[in-house]
């Protein structure tokens, strides 16, 4: 191979015609030397949900009715830290896309939906609740969950994950009353919702602006969560690619579920086409 022909190839994380050199990104950090410890912190508070199980056949009807079967019938999924981090270091908030070796991927509406199983048309879910005081949320968390939490378990529109816990504790009776059936609804989706697909940086508080959202459960299924999933994990990867970042929080299981089966399906193929190979 002669010199013109021959391909240069940087040996650094960024790719020019996408990110510049001197774009604040961790790769090129980390590939200068600027940081040492570099695992990213997936923060997730929804080990409540999964203690508490299996869920009564009641609540179950009722957690499909809303379409969230399909994150409740999973297993608790121990997030890989080290794949998490090399992922966000391929991250490129330019394009919202993983630059990988072997080309560009990035997990869609499809992906939510067919993963998931979350819906992706209907309303958006949008806003922030900043009008309630913290006297409100209780007698509202009185009214939506059946209990009402301490004076120091509310922070600023966020509930301790422990007082979701403790309400789980007790068990459904068979002569419970529907309005109980459906209070135990909204407390194991606000597990899944607060824990999971909306989580925050707090390791045991999870928010409470979707309180409004689970007033009605026979309409929390018509609004788009997979659309706002999806643009809550765009911007957790974004943010998690500061030099300054330690930790990561949002879907990111999504990204954990979505190359797990990335595999699965690429070791398939390979599987078949050892045996095609085989038969030939």
């Amino acid at each position: 191979m002669d010199d013109q022909s021959r391909e240069l190839v940087h040996p650094g994380p960024h790719i020019d015609d996408i990110i510049s050199p001197t774009t604040p990104h961790r790769a090129i950090y980390i590939f200068d030397g600027l940081i040492d410890d570099s695992t990213l912190q997936v923060k997730r508070c929804d080990g409540t949900f999964w203690v508490h199980m299996p869920i009564p056949a009641r609540v179950w009807y009722y957690i499909c009715l809303t379409g969230f079967e399909g994150i409740a019938s999973l297993e608790r999924i121990s997030v890989d830290h080290a794949l998490i981090t090399s992922l966000v270091e391929r991250w490129r908030p330019e394009t919202h896309s993983f630059h990988l070796p072997i080309g560009e991927a990035t997990i869609t509406l499809q992906d939510a939906e067919v993963l998931w199983g979350l819906h992706i048309d209907g309303p958006p879910v949008t806003g922030r609740d900043t009008t309630h005081s913290a006297d409100a949320w209780s007698q509202l968390c009185m009214e939506l969950l059946g209990f009402m939490p301490a004076r120091s378990d509310i922070d600023g529109g966020h509930l301790k994950v422990g007082c979701l816990s403790a309400a789980l504790d007790r068990p459904l009776l068979d002569d419970g009353t529907d309005d109980m059936c459906r209070q135990m609804v909204r407390t194991y989706l606000l597990v899944l919702i607060g824990g999971i697909l909306f989580s925050e940086n707090s390791d045991n508080k999870v928010p409470l602006l979707y309180f409004q959202l689970l007033r009605d459960l026979e309409t929390v299924g018509r609004y788009s969560w997979g659309s706002a999933v999806l643009g809550t994990l765009y911007r957790s990867l974004c943010d998690a690619t500061s030099p300054i970042a330690r930790n990561i929080c949002g879907p990111v299981l999504l990204v954990h579920v979505y190359f797990s089966t990335l595999y699965s399906y690429i070791l398939y193929l390979s599987t078949l086409y050892s045996f095609i190979c085989i038969q030939l």
